[in-house]
C-alpha cells in the first residue's frame, strides 16, 4: 500500500471515529435531557405547576428535533467515512487476498430491521417526540381544569 492510500486510509478512519463518537456523545446527551425533562414534568404536575410542566414538555419536544437532526447530520458524516473506508479496505483485500479485511462491507451482512443504528435511533427520537406531546396535553388538560376550578 503507498504512502498516499495510508494517509487516505488513516484519515477515513480518523473521520469515522470522530463523527461516530459525536453521535454516541449526542445519544448520551439525549437519554440524559430526557430523564431530566421527565423527572422536572413529573415534580412540576405533582406540585400542581401544570402550566410549567407544559412548558418543560414543549421544551423537550424542541430539544428531541434538535437531538434527532444533530445526530442525522453526524450519521451522514460517518456513513461518508464509512464509504472511504470501504474504498480503502476492498483495495486491502484484493491486495492481501482475505475477504475478512473488509469490515465495513461484511458487518453489514444479514443486518435487518432495527438492528441498524440508523433505524433504531430515528424510531427512538419520534417515540420521545410522541411521549413528548402527550406530556404536553396531559399538562395542558391539568393546567385548564385548575383554571376551570379556580374560577367556581
Amino acid at each position: 500500500m503507498a504512502l498516499e492510500e495510508r494517509d487516505a486510509l488513516d484519515y477515513g478512519l480518523r473521520m469515522f471515529t470522530y463523527h461516530a463518537g459525536q453521535r454516541m456523545e449526542v445519544v448520551k446527551l439525549f437519554f440524559v435531557s430526557e430523564g431530566a425533562a421527565l423527572a422536572a414534568f413529573v415534580g412540576l404536575l405533582e406540585a400542581g405547576l401544570a402550566a410549567a410542566a407544559a412548558a418543560v414538555a414543549g421544551f423537550n419536544l424542541l430539544l428531541v428535533f434538535a437531538f434527532a437532526n444533530l445526530d442525522r447530520r453526524n450519521g451522514q458524516l460517518a456513513a461518508a467515512a464509512e464509504g472511504a473506508l470501504a474504498a480503502m479496505e476492498a483495495k486491502l483485500a484484493a491486495a492481501v487476498g482475505e475477504e475478512a479485511v473488509e469490515i465495513v462491507r461484511v458487518g453489514d451482512r444479514g443486518k435487518k430491521g432495527f438492528a441498524r443504528y440508523s433505524r433504531l435511533m430515528p424510531l427512538i427520537f419520534w417515540l420521545a417526540a410522541l411521549g413528548s406531546l402527550i406530556a404536553l396535553g396531559t399538562a395542558l388538560v391539568g393546567s385548564t381544569s385548575l383554571v376551570i376550578n379556580v374560577e367556581r
